[in-house]
């Protein structure tokens, strides 16, 4: 679960409420945003990074259901003709596209935070000889506008 700032200077906070100390530089005895950055400098295990946003059933996928999938695959699409598979994906368009930095590990390949929000559905999908299908529009609402 990655941290932002905010939730640093919080947790310092909390630290110094719970032991009743007062720093006096500090505003409110809440840490400025340059000692978070600083913060983060010192301890050279952190980075504060941009991060990609996943769903929770993604997230708790292990590589040994990946390794299943494959087996069974393979199992499944034995004899079948290429001009008979299609490859099909998913992808959601949210209104926050996770462009926020969050602190993470430093040397994290892929720093991710699950979120669970949609608003649009993109699906794409393909024959295995090279054919692409036109692509398929999926909103979360009510009522759609043409506008």
């Amino acid at each position: 679960m990655p941290f932002e700032k905010k939730d640093v200077k919080l947790i310092v906070y909390q630290h110094l409420k719970n032991s009743d100390q007062t720093v006096s530089v500090y505003k409110d005895n809440t840490p400025s945003e340059d000692w978070i950055s600083h913060f983060i400098k010192r301890h050279e295990v952190l980075s504060n990074r941009m991060c990609q946003n996943i769903k929770g059933t993604r997230a708790g996928i292990n590589p040994e259901e990946v390794k299943k999938y494959f087996e069974n695959l393979k199992t499944s699409l034995e004899g079948v003709p290429i001009g008979k598979i299609l490859n099909y994906d998913e992808t959601n368009l949210a209104n926050d596209p996770g462009m926020k930095k969050f602190i993470f590990r430093r040397g994290m390949k892929y720093p991710e935070r699950v979120i669970n929000f949609s608003k649009i559905s993109v699906m794409l999908s393909g024959i295995a000889e090279r054919e692409m299908l036109p692509p398929y529009l999926v909103y979360k609402a009510t009522n759609l506008w043409e506008s």
